[in-house]
């Protein structure tokens, strides 16, 4: 990706459609390189600490680990209508998104429907996501679909 011009919105557009590919392939299908190449060696995924997958996710590794434990919770992840928001300053390199997500459990097929907001970091040089911090709405009734009693 370095050598382009780049847009925080650009390098988010490209990651969410890599994202989008690896998430609809089965398990045994899914390959992490394409979605990889939009991230950061050291990207971080921070996200609350009330959700059992909380915490900070660092590298491609710990992205990789996050996403094990959402498709060990969920068959179905989906954003739905994302709104990208970007500075009009060619400095920055920061992005704001909101969204809806929606997930179907596997164990039961319930379907959870919520808000979900980001907050994104990229080098725009790199064209590279280095953090993406995940703000999920109403926690308490996406832990009560898992079943999770935060402390």
């Amino acid at each position: 990706m370095a050598g382009a011009a780049h847009t925080p919105a650009s390098i988010l557009a490209a990651f969410y459609k890599a994202e989008t590919e690896y998430t609809a392939s089965s398990p045994e299908q899914r390959d992490f390189t394409n979605t990889g190449r939009y991230l950061s060696p050291t990207f971080r995924s921070i996200h609350s600490d009330e959700l059992p997958w909380g915490g900070v996710w660092e590298g491609h590794d710990g992205f990789k680990r996050w996403m094990e434990q959402m498709f060990g919770r969920f068959r179905v992840l989906e954003i739905l209508d994302p709104e990208i928001f970007q500075s009009q300053s060619p400095a920055s390199n920061r992005v704001v998104v909101l969204s809806t997500i929606r997930l179907i459990a596997s164990n039961d097929d319930t379907e959870w429907i919520g808000p979900l907001s980001q907050s994104v970091e990229v080098s725009l040089t790199e064209g590279l996501i280095e953090e993406i911090r995940v703000f999920w709405g109403n926690t308490g009734s996406l832990n009560k679909l898992l079943g999770h009693a935060p402390l």
